[in-house]
């Protein structure tokens, strides 16, 4: 599946659960997943790594991620980790760092964490669900201090080009619903055509027709499974121009046409 561009509302999240998975996205927040017990597998790169009990990862602002289960070993051992979604500003000192600045390794093993990591995270936890903010967002700048050392980052050469990337994402998510070609995303983002068919092709592996029609297709599925809505609303809806172009991009991408996918044929 695609990377796909998440629009954060909350400025913190924190929750625990188990067996996490989610798809390849990116956002304007750092991301910090810690695995309490069992294991958990994080997309880096093009490559799948396992965590394991202790360790921890720190995904910072616009940089592409996920999570899958662990390696193709796993046994379905019960597994608890914890998620923190945090905003730059909330950061502190560590907020420009934070979108200026790579981690050279973003895996932070359970030998390399402090002693007092696993209590930090419980208290922004306890605080951020007690909803005393102030105190949480303390607890994750003395979280941020607790490791930054050991991220050892260095400037980031490429932030101008992630940053570009975000608000390229965010703009196609906002108006993929609408017409929508490259030559107008392009004026609306003050890039010429070939900026932002290389953002595209580069970073995400596929063209920018491509990734537009991946959210609409999206899209669909959920109208035609949660709706009513006859096959070519469904069309228009998404931001087809027809329900021809719709029905041979949804066979494409599904392998069934959108009447057979929602009956379940």
């Amino acid at each position: 599946m695609h990377p796909w561009y998440e629009n954060l509302e909350d400025e913190l999240r924190i929750s625990q659960s188990s067996h996490f998975v989610f798809p390849a996205h990116l956002h304007d927040a750092m991301e910090m997943l810690y695995v309490e017990t069992g294991r958990a597998g994080i997309l880096l790169g093009d490559s799948t790594v396992t965590l394991h009990q202790g360790d921890a990862v720190f995904f910072f602002p616009n940089v592409i991620h996920g999570y899958v289960p662990p390696d193709a070993g796993w046994d379905g051992e019960p597994s608890r980790t914890v998620l923190l979604i945090a905003k730059p500003k909330l950061a502190g000192s560590y907020a420009r760092p934070l979108q200026s600045r790579t981690p050279r390794c973003p895996i932070l093993r359970a030998s390399r964490l402090p002693e007092d990591f696993s209590r930090v995270i419980g208290q922004i936890l306890r605080y951020h669900q007690l909803g005393e903010h102030q105190v949480s967002r303390a607890y994750l700048q003395v979280l941020l201090a607790l490791v930054w050392e050991a991220l050892d980052t260095s400037p980031n050469s490429d932030s101008a080009f992630q940053g570009l990337l975000y608000q390229a994402l965010e703009y196609v998510t906002a108006h993929f619903r609408e017409p929508l070609n490259l030559e107008s995303a392009a004026r609306a983002l003050g890039l010429s055509r070939y900026q932002l068919s290389r953002l595209f092709t580069g970073r995400l592996g596929m063209g920018f027709v491509e990734y537009v029609n991946a959210l609409r297709i999206q899209q669909a599925q959920q109208l035609l499974l949660n709706t009513d809505l006859p096959v070519t609303q469904v069309a228009y809806s998404c931001g087809f121009e027809t329900p021809r172009t719709f029905n041979r991009v949804f066979l494409r991408q599904c392998g069934t046409t959108p009447s057979a996918y929602r009956t379940g044929g």
